[in-house]
């Protein structure tokens, strides 16, 4: 069955800062599509925004996969596919320069 979860809704991060959303349980779906939106600023840090897994809850690992970086108003998606974690989270960083707003959506199905 799948799964969408909103990972971010309006979260403001300044320049160069880092956040993670709640981890989301992919009941074993195995392919995750990832959607975010700049509302305000420079954009995402392509080299710090991630998708992560983890089959504990503790350990994480960046699964391979970019998102573009753009000023706002723009969005970034990436498909992930085969993932084989039980759960993932986002790390989003913004860009540096100036803060940033943010929303995100997570949809995980089965392949």
């Amino acid at each position: 069955m799948p799964v969408q979860s909103e990972l971010f809704m309006n979260v403001v991060l300044i320049a160069s800062a880092t956040t993670y959303s709640q981890p989301v349980d992919l009941q074993g779906n195995n392919t995750v599509f990832v959607l975010i939106a700049t509302i305000v600023g420079p954009g995402l840090n392509a080299s710090g925004t991630a998708l992560e897994g983890s089959s504990d809850l503790t350990n994480w690992a960046t699964i391979t996969g970019s998102f573009a970086s753009a000023a706002a108003p723009t969005t970034a998606d990436k498909t992930f596919a085969s993932v084989g974690a039980k759960y993932v989270r986002l790390k989003l960083q913004n860009a540096a320069g100036s803060a940033g707003v943010f929303n995100a959506t997570l949809t995980a199905s089965r392949s």
